[in-house]
């Protein structure tokens, strides 16, 4: 199926440069990341800032979510969130969109370290799940 919308998207999506480490090591040292992408990573802490009502520029962008991995799913939960915070006029601005997201994401990084760092594994994936489930 073609996405459209997917297609429009710029080819990346940025996260704070001081968090470029902390990616890497999500996917290299915590269980719950080890076989997941930095796309994943983004859109868990997109859910948490949204959630959460925390969202936070970015200070100094790197880009480092390839828009090519995301399944048709992310790419209208990106759009959804900002239509939500901007309206449906954002359909027509995608880096409105991008800088929407990554807002989100950056401000739900902040709250996912704070929460592996606070719980055991197993814990975390159960709150995790109830969390994002809401």
């Amino acid at each position: 199926m073609r996405d459209e919308l997917k297609e429009r998207f710029p080819r990346n999506y940025n996260i704070e440069k001081k968090y470029q480490k902390d990616y890497n090591d999500l996917k290299k040292k915590n269980i719950l990341f080890k076989d997941r992408t930095f796309n994943d990573i983004f859109m868990i802490s997109l859910a948490l800032g949204f959630k959460n009502k925390c969202p936070k520029n970015l200070k100094s962008p790197y880009p480092v979510v390839n828009c090519n991995a995301f399944d048709v799913k992310s790419t209208w939960i990106i759009a959804s969130l900002a239509i939500k915070e901007k309206g449906i006029g954002v359909l027509s601005d995608m880096v409105e969109i991008r800088k929407t997201a990554e807002k989100y994401a950056n401000g739900g990084f902040e709250i996912l370290k704070k929460k592996l760092s606070s719980d055991d594994p197993g814990s975390i994936i159960k709150r995790f799940e109830e969390e994002l489930l809401d």
